[in-house]
């Protein structure tokens, strides 16, 4: 694990699904890093699924269902369940993954697209909340093409090496959860909006 070799003996591991996790499990996911640390100063979160891209009329209603399970209602869980650790931490970050099809409405991409408005409406409302009362700041990031396995998924015909690796968009991620990125907070940004000379300069795009 390459966080393990960033900080020995520091890198823990709660697995937990997200589509069979209740409110319940999240609490204890809360509880076990209270025990562990003393405060949280961030929290990612990337978990998604991509669902059938077919129409809204023949979607399957199981799959729609686990997917806002893991789309949506997961980061809504974790995030009621973690405020309070954040919130003891004097400069702490939240951060949705977003997407293209979650800010423009496209034919075909069903309940993923559905999922990122709305979770691009819940940094929103968690931002708006927080920003007066905690050092937390929320914001979205949508990666764009990654070469990661769901984008195959989406786009088999495309060749994965016209992408960034996951790796090559990372200094985006921790700017973003840096000291640099203090005062941002309620921003839906786009990594291909960032450079080089804006993460040297702390120059938001």
């Amino acid at each position: 694990m390459k966080l393990n070799q960033f900080t020995p003996g520091k890198a823990i591991i709660h697995p937990m699904d997200f589509i069979t996790a209740s409110p319940e499990d999240h609490t204890t996911l809360c509880q076990s890093l209270d025990e562990q640390f003393s405060c949280l100063d961030g929290l990612m979160h990337n978990a998604g699924l991509l669902g059938a891209r077919t129409p809204i009329e023949f979607y399957s209603d199981k799959e729609w269902m686990d997917l806002m399970q893991v789309n949506v209602n997961a980061a809504f869980y974790l995030s009621k369940a973690l405020i309070p650790s954040l919130s003891r931490s004097l400069d702490a970050r939240m951060i949705f993954t977003s997407s293209s099809v979650g800010r423009i409405g496209r034919a075909y991409w069903g309940a993923y697209a559905v999922s990122k408005f709305a979770v691009e409406g819940l940094m929103q409302t968690l931002a708006d909340e927080l920003r007066n009362i905690t050092s937390i700041k929320v914001n979205n990031l949508n990666p764009g093409g990654t070469r990661t396995s769901m984008r195959r998924d989406a786009y088999p015909a495309e060749n994965p090496a016209a992408q960034p690796t996951a790796e090559s968009i990372m200094p985006v991620y921790l700017y973003l959860m840096g000291k640099e990125a203090a005062n941002i907070t309620g921003r839906a940004l786009n990594v291909r909006e960032f450079d080089s000379a804006d993460l040297k300069t702390h120059k938001l795009p």
